[in-house]
């Protein structure tokens, strides 16, 4: 490779060197991070600002109470973007009372919330609450936090005064005072709920209701030795290699009187793996079992978490929780010179300077460019009979090899603001000139095209998310259904549904349709594909495309069971696409306000943007798409009022603006349009809708 004499990046070089450097570095090398995040859960009496651990029944009369839960979650560590999958509450093991899903935060970034419950502690002698945080860095490291609160509402002491009747049954230790008249029998236990009719003499004690106890415990043992995980030594500068681990999961019964059955014994291994032991048993004493599991170096972390819960003989509820999550150490110590071995694994930052010695023996792989400095002795003999006086290129005529890296490079920069060692561009650039084997040259019209799909993959993780089409799948994409080809098109499409970066022209690439006159791409088209990362500024760049559909999930249903969609901003680059006509976004997790930019299209007659998490307010230029037919905002966090400018989108058919945070009424300009129907939330008061939607009971109501 060609020597640099100033760091491109921060990243690490391609392949080791050879040889140790003749100084010692400041730092030692390191992988990046693990993922570290943590949570926080506190629960107090809403209007009372009691904690809720003594909370006290004080009379039958007295049984609601109203609990608010407050909730902080952090992104741990220095220098990371974490993206958050989702942070959500529940209350009793139920739905969630609170749930914010996929955004980012930085390093050393906390964000809060509240929840609300309310409680009736005279049926509940238990209730808790749990929050959980899950997301990964963008080395796809995993990472989690996990907080649960259990609450024993509390009963009054006994009092001094007698009183007028005796209990039913009797109590399990005599009183000092003889009762008025005798139990026919005495009863092996006592009883679960407390009597109606007083005793006529006080207790010495309050009568309570044994306490389910179980616990849970997750240990981890590393098999090649025996020892804890918790002491796993790593060297970082060795080669990625696999080792062992076993979990033994232990769940205990601590009341040796009591009879507790299992409900749910739930052990999961890196939040993936669930396994299941003995539900529906009785647990007396202890029970195990242990999985074995295999892991590399290279991972960041590892762990396992066990959740229990049962009922005892009294049906007193009670769930125990255990987890371990070993870091895997990455940095060594410090050296104050250069090893005597050449280390297998490059550092992450590039020397500031070439190497002043050469290396022994040349590498066993060919460099593609010439280097820019003499070597420090000739070689032993000619490389050629004759020497040719311009190097020929085996890709387009009349360039070098060379040339072409260095115009693919320039055309890329004009097309990318970054384009930086190990960054989506790099990527696509360095296959586009090295590993494309459709060697495409500089003087075809469809070059920028190729790079900005290939960005496009890179940036959408195709090689390790999407289900099909992507250069690794087994298998390819669904062929296009012709009926979103419309009849009247007066374009004719080629598409095929080979896949991504397959040598072959990038029309024929899965989920793409192509102008079969020019060649130039018309339609990018995916449904639910596990096509998630983030939209590439490059798409701006496909100034002939007209269709854009990427949705996360395939319907609504599937969308609230959970998907992997797009994430982060819509680019504002899109207002070049100024042929589109449908840009179809919904069931992914983009966040944001709408760009404005969008609403300079005036091609558009469609636009989908349901289900995602968009924020802010709609904006007026709404009103320059005259052409569009269906606007469709519903599912989303949009919190203006409700723009009076949608009244002149006099083609308007559909309106769908329910399940957000708007304000206001819905304007008479948009009322008096001819066509549309409107679908928008009740509190939005609406003079010609006939029915609205009811966010709290999730129902559509006539007006």
């Amino acid at each position: 490779e060609n020597p640099t004499f100033s760091p491109t990046s921060s990243l690490p070089t391609l392949r080791p060197t050879l040889l140790p450097t003749t100084t010692p570095t400041h730092s030692p090398t390191s992988k990046p991070s693990a993922c570290s995040v943590s949570v926080q859960l506190e629960c107090t009496v809403e209007g009372e600002g009691s904690d809720c651990k003594d909370i006290i029944l004080n009379s039958p009369q007295d049984c609601s109470r109203d609990l608010e839960y407050k909730l902080k979650w952090c992104v741990n560590g220095q220098d990371k973007l974490v993206n958050i999958w989702f942070v959500r509450t529940k209350f009793n093991g139920g739905d969630a009372i609170f749930e914010n899903r996929n955004f980012n935060m930085m390093s050393g970034e906390c964000m809060t919330g509240t929840a609300k419950a309310t409680v009736n502690i005279c049926n509940s002698k238990r209730f808790f609450a749990s929050l959980i945080m899950l997301g990964s860095d963008q080395n796809k490291n995993e990472c989690y936090a996990f907080q649960a609160l259990d609450t024993f509402p509390k009963t009054l002491a006994p009092t001094n005064v007698p009183t007028i009747e005796p209990t039913n049954a009797p109590t399990t230790e005599p009183t000092n005072v003889p009762t008025l008249s005798p139990t026919n029998q005495p009863t092996f236990r006592i009883t679960l709920d407390p009597t109606l009719n007083p005793t006529s003499f006080p207790t010495l004690s309050p009568s309570k209701t044994p306490n389910c106890n179980i616990s849970s415990k997750v240990t981890c043992i590393l098999v090649e030795d025996g020892s804890s995980c918790e002491d796993f030594k790593n060297d970082p500068f060795k080669e990625c290699s696999q080792f062992d681990v076993i979990y033994k999961f232990t769940w205990c019964n601590e009341d040796s009187a009591q009879q507790v059955k299992l409900s749910r014994v739930s052990g999961r291994i890196n939040l993936k793996e669930v396994f299941l032991f003995g539900d529906e048993d009785d647990l007396n004493g202890c029970q195990e079992n242990s999985i074995e599991k295999s892991y590399s170096t290279c991972e960041e972390l590892f762990g396992a978490a066990l959740l229990v819960s049962g009922k005892n003989s009294f049906n007193e509820k009670c769930y125990a929780f255990n987890n371990i999550s070993p870091v895997i150490p990455v940095t060594l110590p410090p050296t104050f010179g250069p090893t005597e071995t050449p280390t297998n694994l490059p550092s992450n930052n590039p020397t500031k300077q070439p190497t002043k010695d050469p290396t022994h023996s040349p590498t066993d792989i060919k460099t593609k460019q010439p280097t820019y400095i003499q070597t420090m002795s000739p070689t032993n003999r000619p490389t050629t009979q004759q020497p040719s006086v311009v190097p020929t290129s085996t890709i387009c005529p009349g360039m070098t090899d060379k040339e072409r890296s260095d115009k693919l490079e320039a055309i890329a920069k004009s097309v990318s603001d970054t384009i930086e060692l190990g960054n989506v561009q790099s990527k696509a650039l360095r296959w586009l000139d090295s590993d494309d084997a459709y060697k495409i040259c500089l003087d075809n019209p469809k070059l920028i095209q190729r790079y900005a799909l290939a960005v496009f993959y890179f940036s959408t993780n195709g090689d390790e998310f999407w289900e099909s089409c992507g250069r690794n799948s087994e298998k390819k994409c669904d062929s296009l259904d012709e009926k979103i080809f419309p009849k009247n098109d007066p374009i004719t499409s080629l598409w095929s549904n080979e896949l991504w970066l397959s040598p072959v022209d990038e029309c024929l690439w899965g989920g793409l349709a192509c102008n079969e006159e020019n060649k130039m791409l018309d339609r990018i088209y995916f449904d639910s594909n596990s096509v998630k990362g983030i939209l590439p500024d490059e798409l701006g760049k496909l100034t002939t495309l007209r269709w854009l559909t990427i949705e996360g999930a395939n319907n609504e249903e599937d969308y609230a069971n959970g998907i992997d969609g797009l994430s982060g901003f819509i680019p504002t680059q899109l207002k070049d696409l100024t042929s589109l006509l449908v840009l179809d976004l919904n069931y992914n997790y983009l966040s944001g306000n709408i760009p404005s930019e969008i609403f300079s299209i005036r091609s558009l007659r469609h636009l989908d943007l349901n289900d995602n998490v968009l924020s802010g307010a709609i904006h007026p230029t709404v009103g320059n798409l005259s052409n569009l037919t269906i606007l469709q905002l519903n599912g989303n966090n949009l919190n203006s009022n409700i723009p009076n400018e949608i009244g002149a989108l006099f083609r308007l058919k559909q309106l769908s603006l329910w399940s957000n945070e708007l304000t206001g009424s819905v304007p008479e300009e948009i009322c008096a349009l001819p066509k549309v129907n409107i679908f928008i939330d009740c509190k939005n008061e609406c003079s010609c809708c006939k029915e609205c939607y009811q966010n709290d009971s999730n129902l559509w109501v006539s007006i």
